[in-house]
């Protein structure tokens, strides 16, 4: 069973990345405020070092901004930005 929760969450982001492939620069702060601390916990654990984990998340959210109009929306948007900075980080 899913979870009430986890799906409002997947709708917020879905309608966020709409806005942001439209321009909106509102949407793409909350999704950055949403998500920023997590991706740099997240990517911290795998490079051992915080200022290159923010490095790599702020250069995520820059290209997510340059690119907002080639933007696909998916089911599980937080698992392509999870991944996302595989792209990023040599």
């Amino acid at each position: 069973m899913i979870n009430e929760d986890y799906m409002q969450e997947v709708h917020a982001d879905k309608v966020l990345m709409l806005a942001i492939g439209n321009n909106d620069y509102i949407s793409y702060n909350k999704l950055f405020d949403r998500y920023y601390g997590r991706l740099c916990q997240y990517v911290y654990s795998l490079l051992m070092d915080r200022n290159d984990a923010e490095d790599v998340v702020q250069e995520l959210f820059l290209n997510l901004w340059k690119n907002r109009g080639r933007i696909e929306i998916k089911e599980k948007m937080y698992q392509d930005i999870y991944i996302g900075w595989l792209n990023i980080w040599p």
